[in-house]
Parts: structure tokens; sequence; C-alpha cells
């Protein structure tokens, strides 16, 4: 099943694939155990993206909501500015 979220992160992102490999990896480091209900991008140019993250805990069955702004820096690589957790 989380396969499916990665495949529809790809898709909604169309942004390019390092984005979308940073995104999970940061994602998953910060959050371990979360299952992603949905990825998508939002606002942003080529060196910026705002990715919106729809997740549930484990052992929780409330959905939470962050908002990341990712940044390109030299290479295609992505990291992570800012994160906002929304309750």
């Amino acid at each position: 099943m989380k396969f499916i979220y990665l495949a529809i992160l790809l898709l909604l992102l169309g942004c390019s694939s390092q984005l979308t490999e940073n995104a999970v990896s940061e994602f998953k480091l910060r959050n371990p155990g979360a299952t992603v209900i949905s990825f998508r991008s939002g606002e942003g140019d080529s060196d910026n993206v705002y990715v919106y993250i729809k997740y549930k805990k484990p052992s929780d069955e409330n959905l939470y909501q962050e908002i990341v702004l990712y940044q390109n820096i030299k290479g295609g690589n992505y990291i992570v500015v800012e994160s906002n957790k929304i309750d």
C-alpha cells in the first residue's frame, strides 16, 4: 500500500524524482512508522516547492497535516527549509 502512495507522490509532485526521493526519505526519518495518506505539491518555482503531507501516526487514528518547504540546492538535491505541522 505504501508503494501506491509513493507512486501517487511521484505523479502529483510534477517535480524531479530527486525531490520525491528526498521528500519521502526525510519524512520517514522525522516520522518513523507514520502512514502517509497523501503528498501533493503546491506553489513554488524551479528552486522552491511547498509539499503538503497528510499522514497518520502509529497507534493513532487522527489525521495530521504538515507543510514542508523544499529548496533546490546544487546538483538537483532538495533540502527542507521550513516545516509546519497543522493541528
